[in-house]
């Protein structure tokens, strides 16, 4: 898994405040739209925290169970990228701002769908009305370049996005190829 790394402001490790590590998962269906949920005003790709007893791989098929309802193993999965980001006055729900670092753990694969009634949910998630739908990659695109959420931390997570799936498409475009070939 190749790393990409975002710190547009210079900011050096010894500034960092706060570390997180985190999982994601590029979803696609059969239609070729992408998975995308909403948490607090702002998309992101399925996923979240890697908890402290976990692996990538456990936090990852955790994560996907408790946002789609449905169990996804590591062999339904493909490594995509390890995505740092650093975050210079990142905005805290408490009001405070800090500089933090988070590494993001990101897979790709097929979708299985949602399943409503299986869905885990933290009281947070359901508190700022968490929710995943299906997007066609250009809309999402679109909705992440003009769309400014009431959510101060969006720059970070569109940023993100679109840094993301630039490397997701490179992948795909490349397994194209290889399979045209075969």
């Amino acid at each position: 898994m190749h790393t990409v790394i975002s710190n547009k402001n210079n900011i050096s490790d010894e500034k960092i405040n706060e570390k997180k590590f985190k999982v994601r998962a590029i979803l696609k269906d059969d239609n070729g739209n992408l998975m995308i949920s909403n948490y607090g005003g702002v998309f992101l790709f399925p996923g979240g925290s890697i908890e402290d007893d976990e692996d990538i791989y456990a936090a990852i098929q955790r994560e996907l169970k408790e946002e789609t309802g449905v169990e996804y193993t590591i062999e339904d999965l493909y490594e995509l990228i390890k995505y740092e980001q650093y975050q210079a006055n990142y905005p805290k729900r408490d009001g405070t701002t800090i500089n933090r670092k988070v590494t993001t753990y990101y897979f790709y694969g097929q979708s299985k769908g949602i399943n409503y009634k299986n869905l885990h949910l933290t009281k947070e998630e359901i508190k700022d009305n968490f929710y995943s739908l299906f997007i066609d990659q250009e809309e999402l695109m679109s909705i992440i370049e003009h769309a400014r959420s009431i959510n101060p931390r969006s720059d970070y997570f569109n940023e993100e996005i679109q840094s993301v799936l630039n490397e997701y498409n490179k992948v795909i475009k490349s397994q194209s190829k290889t399979k045209d070939y075969e």
